[in-house]
C-alpha cells in the first residue's frame, strides 16, 4: 500500500509540473561535444609589496598600505620564542594570555597571539580610525603592568584542559611521544602528554610576566602594520607609543634540545579506536637553513596535496578516501616534518608499505621536471595569495625572524625558478636518511598487529 501511495504522490506532481515524469532527464543537456581544456596561467614567482620602515625606542616600525583588506592589521613579531631559554609552552602561554589582555580592551576576538621554536606574535584587527588606540593598547600590554593575576590563572586552567583531553588523542598523544624521543626524553606516549601537564602546572603570574618582558624587549620586536590607513597617521601612532626607549633587558640565552636518532624504529599505543592513526616523524631543516625551501618543495610533492605521491598511490591502489597529509611543525622544541594518516587496521599493512616504498623512492630516484614546476608552483601561489590579503603581516613577520629584510625574504622564493630535479634528489637523499625518522602507530592493536616495524640503512620495513 506504501509503495502504491509513493508512486500517485510522484505521479500527482509530475502532473502538477512539481517533477518531471519518470524516465524525463532532470536538466535537458544538448549533445556539443567534449568542452574545450582551459589554459593553465603562467605562474611567476611572488612579488612583494614595497615596505616602509622607521625605528623608535620602543621597536622597529614595517608598514604597508593597501587596499587588500578593509580592516588594519598590526602584528607585532619577535625573534625569540620557544628556543629553550624558557619552561616548554611559557612563551606561547604569555602571548595567549596577552592577546586576551588585548581583547579586553578593544573588544573580544580582535587580537591573537601564539609562539613557535622562532618567535612570538601578537595580531590585532583594527578599523582604520581605531589605529591610534589599538597601537596604545599593544604598548601597553607589552610594556605597562603585568597581566592580572586572575587572568593567568584561567588561561594556565583553559591550556591544562586542553592538555589533558590531548592525553585521549591518538595525534596529540603521537606527536608528543615522536618529539619526545626525536630530543632525546622519554618516548612513552602516556608520559609526553604528562610532562606537558606538570610544565603547565608551575606557570604563575611572576613567569609569565618575565616571559613577556624578556621575549617582547623592545630590541627584538617589530611592529607590522598592513591596510588602508594615511601614513601620516600611522607614523606620528607609532611614535606617540613606541617612540621612547624602554629599559634594557637581559636577555635569555637559547636552550634548544639536542636533536638526536630515535633509538627505536617505532613506537604503538594500543587504543579502541575504530581507526589506526599513523605518523612518521624526522627532523626538518630551519627556516635560515638554505635547502629549507626546497625541502618544502619536497614534502610537498611527497604528501603536501591531494595530487601529491602519497595521496595519489593509496587513493588509485588502494582506493582510501583521505591519504596522508604531510606537513613542518615548529610548534615545541625545533622543526619536525610529520606524515599523518588514518586507515581501517585491515589496512594499515598495505599503507604503511606505500609509505615506505615512497620514501625509499624519493632517495633513490629524482622527481620529474614536471612534478618539480609544479611544487614550485604551489609554494609561489600560496605566497602570493597571502602577501596579497591577510597573510601578509604573518610573511613580513616570518622574514623579520630570519633577520632579513622583505626584498630578501622575495628573492628567496624567487631563486626556487633555479631549483632542478637532481638539486631536490640531493637534498632527499641527505634530508631523509632513514635513521633519522620514527614511526608511531596508535589503534586497535587486536586488529592491526601481526608485523614488525624494522629500520635499516636503506629504510623502514615490514617483518613479520
Amino acid at each position: 500500500m506504501g509503495g502504491t501511495m509513493n508512486r500517485l504522490a510522484l505521479a500527482l506532481l509530475a502532473a502538477c509540473g512539481g517533477l518531471p515524469g519518470p524516465g524525463t532527464p532532470l536538466v535537458t543537456t544538448p549533445l556539443t561535444g567534449r568542452p574545450p581544456v582551459p589554459s593553465v596561467a603562467e605562474v611567476a614567482a611572488p612579488s612583494f609589496p614595497r615596505v616602509s620602515a622607521r625605528t623608535g625606542g620602543g621597536g622597529t616600525l614595517w608598514y604597508v598600505p593597501t587596499a587588500a583588506h578593509r580592516d588594519v592589521l598590526v602584528r607585532v613579531q619577535t625573534r625569540r620564542g620557544e628556543d629553550g631559554a624558557h619552561p616548554r609552552g611559557l612563551t606561547d602561554l604569555t602571548a595567549t594570555i596577552l592577546a586576551e589582555e588585548l581583547n579586553a580592551v578593544l573588544g573580544p576576538v580582535r587580537a591573537r597571539g601564539g609562539a613557535d621554536v622562532h618567535g612570538a606574535y601578537l595580531e590585532v584587527r583594527s578599523e582604520g580610525e581605531g589605529l591610534d588606540s589599538a597601537l596604545a593598547a599593544i604598548a601597553r600590554v607589552l610594556d605597562g603592568p603585568p597581566p592580572s593575576v586572575q587572568r593567568v590563572q584561567r588561561a594556565r586552567e583553559v591550556a591544562l584542559h586542553h592538555i589533558r583531553a590531548s592525553a585521549a588523542s591518538p595525534h596529540a598523544g603521537a606527536i608528543a611521544s615522536a618529539l619526545a624521543q626525536l630530543h632525546g626524553r622519554p618516548a612513552d606516549i602516556d608520559d609526553g602528554v604528562r610532562a606537558w601537564e606538570e610544565i603547565y602546572r608551575s606557570f604563575d603570574a611572576d613567569l609569565v610576566d618575565a616571559c613577556r618582558i624578556e621575549r617582547f624587549a623592545a630590541d627584538e620586536r617589530v611592529v607590522i602594520i598592513s591596510g588602508e590607513f594615511e601614513v601620516s597617521t600611522v607614523r606620528e601612532s607609532f611614535e606617540r607609543h613606541f617612540g621612547a626607549e624602554r629599559p634594557s633587558v637581559v636577555r635569555l640565552a637559547a636552550r634548544p634540545p639536542e636533536i638526536t636518532p630515535p633509538l627505536n624504529s617505532a613506537l604503538s599505543r594500543p587504543m579502541d579506536e575504530p581507526q589506526a592513526y599513523v605518523l612518521f616523524a624526522r627532523p626538518a631543516p630551519e627556516p635560515s637553513a638554505d635547502d629549507r625551501l626546497p625541502f618544502e618543495m619536497i614534502v610537498d610533492l611527497l604528501g603536501g596535496t591531494f595530487t601529491s605521491r602519497l595521496n595519489g598511490s593509496l587513493r588509485e591502489a588502494h582506493a582510501y578516501t583521505y591519504g596522508a597529509h604531510a606537513f613542518i611543525s615548529a610548534r615545541e622544541d625545533s622543526d619536525v616534518l610529520f606524515i599523518r594518516s588514518a586507515f581501517t587496521p585491515v589496512d594499515v599493512r598495505a599503507a604503511l608499505e606505500d609509505l615506505f616504498r615512497h620514501l625509499r623512492e624519493m632517495r633513490e630516484r629524482p622527481f620529474t621536471d614536471e612534478e618539480v614546476a609544479a611544487a614550485r608552483d604551489r609554494v609561489w601561489t600560496r605566497i602570493q595569495a597571502a602577501v596579497e590579503g591577510l597573510g601578509l603581516p604573518g610573511v613580513l613577520g616570518h622574514a623579520w625572524v630570519m633577520h632579513m629584510v622583505p626584498a630578501e625574504l622575495e628573492s628567496r622564493y624567487a631563486a626556487l625558478a633555479q631549483v632542478t630535479p637532481q638539486h631536490l634528489h640531493e637534498i632527499a637523499q641527505r634530508r631523509f636518511a632513514p635513521h633519522e625518522g620514527l614511526l608511531v602507530i596508535t589503534g586497535d592493536f587486536a586488529r592491526v598487529g601481526g608485523f614488525i616495524v624494522e629500520r635499516n640503512p636503506t629504510g623502514f620495513t615490514l617483518r613479520n
